[in-house]
């Protein structure tokens, strides 16, 4: 069964105010959520959370500390099998703007 891990952050600016990225497909899907993808192979988790909210949102950050660990469980897009189910473990930090 395979496992894909990816990693979340959560940006606060001095007013506390949470950074969001909008993800859109007119007529699919419009929504918005904190910076976050998949860890790539061999890379760690906080590094995969800076590098998500730089490539997502333009934001230089370092993580904090670890606020949350999820494991969600499901069938795979497209197959109707065992081994199609997915597990997904996302991995949140809080971390403060650092302003390059």
């Amino acid at each position: 069964m395979p496992i894909l891990v990816s990693a979340g952050i959560i940006v606060l600016d001095p007013q506390d105010r949470v950074a969001l990225v909008r993800h859109r497909k007119p007529g699919v899907y419009d929504f918005w959520v904190a910076p976050g993808g998949g860890v790539e192979d061999g890379e760690d988790i906080c590094a995969a959370a800076s590098r998500e909210a730089m490539e997502e949102a333009g934001l230089a950050v370092e993580p904090a500390r670890l606020i949350a660990i999820e494991q969600l469980t499901g069938i795979k897009s497209g197959t109707t099998s065992n081994t199609g189910f997915l597990h997904v473990t996302t991995v949140h930090r809080h971390c403060e703007l650092t302003i390059p």
